[in-house]
């Protein structure tokens, strides 16, 4: 255990900016389990911090933490400190939205159990196999949405469900977004019998064409973008058309 005030990080050489929101979150929701043991460089009897300045700089503004767990390791020079500071922070791999989805389960976070209920409902299954029949994947789009708007979620979610149903198809993360903006932006949303039936006609894979078709034309993949591509699939050969409005529909 060593005196915070006694931990230093270089941000001349090697490390990075600190994000003050990563700070902040870190500080306000501390916990000693995930904070772990930060990686220290001794050089000339000065503590570096090597890899763990977020949770160092946390708990500079937390007045209740006076010391913090090291691991301590000797170097003659700062180029040694870089090295270490790239061999532990290059090579590491992000963990998944797949696998903070499944933690966040475990840990009993309500949004996520509220989802997961939801793709349950649809007839739907959390796998990262994106080609299976009715694998879905987009459990970080679903959580975002459900975070504002859980009652929208559902009822995308039934339609993706029915669609991959029909075709024994996964559920792609643009078909998700592209249906909710589509939800939210036309007249009655997929509330509306004519365009339920319509999408269901069209079904995902052609949906999921005509959104990667747009994807492609406009060089980026939003939600908007999806939708639109898709809309032009759902639209094609209509005499009257579904039009999508500015604001989220009523």
């Amino acid at each position: 255990m060593i005196n915070k005030r006694l931990l230093h990080v270089n941000r001349d050489v090697y490390q990075r900016e600190g994000y003050k929101s990563k700070v902040r979150e870190l500080a306000s929701k501390w916990s000693w389990i995930s904070c772990g043991a930060l990686v220290v460089a001794k050089r000339e009897s000065i503590y570096w911090v090597v890899d763990g300045q977020h949770r160092k700089l946390a708990a500079d503004s937390r007045s209740d933490i006076k010391e913090l767990p090291c691991l301590v390791f000797q170097v003659a020079s700062v180029e040694d400190e870089a090295r270490a500071f790239l061999a532990t922070n290059v090579n590491r791999r992000n963990v998944s939205a797949h696998d903070k989805y499944r933690a966040s389960l475990g840990a009993g976070d309500e949004t996520a159990r509220k989802v997961q209920e939801a793709i349950n409902n649809a007839g739907l299954r959390v796998t990262t196999a994106s080609v299976e029949p009715r694998a879905f994947k987009s459990v970080a789009t679903a959580q975002k949405i459900a975070a504002s708007d859980f009652d929208g979620l559902v009822d995308v979610l039934a339609v993706c469900g029915e669609l991959a149903r029909a075709e024994n198809c996964p559920v792609h993360s643009r078909l998700l977004s592209g249906l909710y903006y589509i939800h939210k932006r036309v007249e009655g949303g997929l509330a509306n019998p004519r365009l339920r039936k319509r999408i269901l006609q069209i079904g995902a894979r052609q949906l999921v064409a005509g959104a990667n078709k747009a994807a492609a034309y406009y060089g980026q993949a939003g939600s908007k973008v999806c939708a639109d591509g898709m809309l032009q699939a759902i639209n094609s050969g209509l005499h009257t058309k579904f039009v999508m409005g500015e604001e989220p529909a009523a």
